[in-house]
């Protein structure tokens, strides 16, 4: 995987912290991306191997133009994108259907669909051109069993969902292998800050769920498209 180039947003997160050692420690180059530089060189300076394999370059994905400067970046530096891993989005709720405000729902649509809309359209002629790529989302088991309380966090991930098997129907005889992640709770840091009483038993690894990305951007992968794949932590 010496030449191949992956570019992961939501990076400077618990997920992305996990994901991209996994990453570079096969070969792969590696392209950082979030709204906080800080954060990022931080991520970047862990990592395996030469500093001319990892890129950084912060970006608020809900902007189409600095989306599309973050992906002509990495493609001015190695020439290609082989793989999205995209780990942008978040979670809010508490209120019901009723209650839920504008504001509330445009926070959801934005960080969860909105954001994974804008990098899939921008990565995608480069990877039509190339006449291959692969595209990883992360949604939520939530989108098949349903919550209340958090009606515009369940809507956005179902949305992410539609829009991987979209793009998987619309671009697997060009190449295009599109899937996404259907985790439970992922076990990160901040998710142990935010729910300290919860059982933390079934909690999804982090590092479990890189381990799956490194599958579906390798030779395996080939095989699956359009999948949306459950990772439950056992339950």
């Amino acid at each position: 995987m010496q030449d191949k180039v992956v570019l992961i947003t939501g990076a400077s997160g618990g997920l992305g912290h996990a994901t991209a050692p996994v990453f570079a420690h096969a070969g792969y180059r590696v392209a950082l991306t979030g709204r906080n530089t800080e954060a990022l060189e931080e991520l970047a300076a862990t990592l395996e191997g030469e500093s001319d394999r990892t890129l950084v370059h912060a970006a608020d994905l809900l902007d189409r133009e600095q989306t599309g400067a973050l992906v002509q970046s990495v493609i001015d530096a190695w020439g290609r994108i082989d793989g999205l891993l995209n780990l942008a989005g978040g979670w809010a709720g508490g209120v019901g259907l009723a209650d839920v405000t504008q504001a509330q729902w445009d926070e959801m649509l934005h960080m969860n669909l909105i954001t994974a809309i804008h990098i899939t359209q921008a990565v995608l002629p480069q990877m039509l051109a190339a006449g291959d790529g692969r595209i990883v989302h992360i949604a939520s088991m939530a989108v098949e069993d349903f919550r209340a309380r958090q009606v515009a966090y369940n809507v956005s991930k179902s949305g992410l969902v539609a829009l991987a098997r979209s793009t998987a129907v619309e671009y697997g005889a060009q190449g295009i292998r599109s899937n996404v992640l259907l985790p439970g709770t992922i076990d990160t840091p901040r998710n142990r800050r935010t729910r300290p009483s919860q059982d933390r038993s079934n909690w999804v690894s982090p590092e479990a769920l890189a381990e799956i990305m490194l599958m579906l951007c390798g030779p395996v992968g080939e095989e699956i498209n359009g999948a949306a794949i459950p990772v439950s932590g056992g339950l």
